[in-house]
């Protein structure tokens, strides 16, 4: 009597344990939502650390990932374009219906994430993000704080390390006065402006000038006048987003002529940019930013409430430099320092993007 209880209790927790699975196996889904197009340099790495959190992880082959992409960076860059393909993502979103949305950059938190704020369903995690979460929050009120948001939205705020840079060009440049920083007037552009203002406020040995082109005209204009005049001791190229008559040029074709064209060192603000042809300095690492994210999104799996995960800086950055581009630039890169760097790249990609 007794081993005819074990062998029905067996037969039913194996019941409900192919049924739990098959459940996981069915229902979990993450929409990935991108503000860029599927190539982006920035969006592509940090696509590849979320998978990357969830290969390495307990749930590896468990859920589903859905992608949607708004290419607010090339095509939809317009306000009317924006909110278009927004409304198109959150039909997307409804009829995947999924326990986790991940929004990759502030177009895609702002238009599509907000949409779902306090859905008791779906979870929100963000990363990449440029506006500080605390001016976004007066807009939305998705979080009590960083450390314990509070509802259903948690992330990771794209940190720059805008100093360490500075205190790396240091080591390259003895006589480095005056850094430009050239940015975009798109949501991110505004973001990076202010977020490298407050980073660099209280720098008293080091001028930081910031300018907001509206064209690619415009910005080819002033890179040709600080090489020219000599005005400037290192750029921070930041605007990657920029209207030429009815076209809009992207990062690779900007950077390309940028390179091309500029004999003031330049500091990238990620290593891919480093890889394509920028001088370097300290660079977000995107990949392994969206690895953290993906790591919290794993939690929220696991049961734990996305309120209570905290928003966190992106935790992780990397050195690196492009030898050719120092050859280019006549700089010789201090060997301490290369020593020190994550990344080493020795050739420059992008010239193949410029039009």
């Amino acid at each position: 009597m007794l081993s005819r209880f074990y062998l029905v209790f067996l037969v039913l927790v194996s019941f409900i344990l192919y049924f739990s699975t098959f459940s996981w196996a069915e229902n979990k889904r993450i929409v990935l939502v991108h503000s860029y197009d599927c190539d982006d340099a920035c969006g592509g790495p940090q696509r590849e650390g979320v998978l990357e959190a969830f290969n390495s992880s307990p749930l590896a082959g468990k859920v589903e990932f859905f992608d949607f992409y708004m290419d607010t960076k090339n095509k939809n860059v317009e306000h009317k374009s924006i909110i278009k393909v927004a409304k198109e993502a959150i039909e997307f979103i409804k009829k995947i219906n999924p326990e986790i949305i991940i929004c990759f950059d502030d177009n895609s938190f702002l238009y599509v994430g907000m949409n779902f704020l306090k859905d008791k369903n779906k979870s929100i995690v963000f990363t990449g993000l440029n506006g500080l979460p605390e001016d976004y929050n007066k807009i939305f009120n998705f979080m009590i704080s960083r450390e314990k948001p509070g509802y259903n939205v948690t992330g990771v705020y794209e940190k720059l390390y805008v100093q360490k840079s500075i205190n790396v060009f240091k080591h390259i440049l003895p006589n480095l006065k005056t850094v430009l920083v050239i940015t975009d007037n798109t949501t991110t552009g505004k973001a990076l402006s202010k977020q490298i203002f407050l980073e660099t406020k209280d720098l008293t040995d080091i001028e930081i000038k910031n300018i907001v082109v509206e064209n690619f005209e415009e910005y080819k204009k002033i890179i040709l006048e600080i090489n020219k005049k000599k005005q400037v001791d290192a750029i921070y190229p930041l605007a990657l987003s920029l209207r030429q008559g009815k076209q809009i040029v992207g990062p690779n074709e900007i950077l390309a002529w940028t390179i091309k064209n500029s004999r003031i060192p330049d500091i990238a603000v990620n290593y891919y940019f480093c890889q394509l042809g920028l001088l370097g300095g300290a660079t977000v690492d995107f990949k392994e930013m969206g690895k953290q994210a993906g790591e919290k999104a794993i939690k929220i799996l696991q049961g734990v409430a996305a309120g209570n995960i905290p928003i966190d800086d992106a935790r992780a950055y990397a050195l690196a430099f492009n030898i050719q581009r120092a050859k280019m630039l006549g700089l010789n890169i201090p060997k301490n320092i290369l020593f020190a760097a994550h990344r080493i790249y020795k050739d420059i990609k992008v010239f193949e993007y410029e039009k």
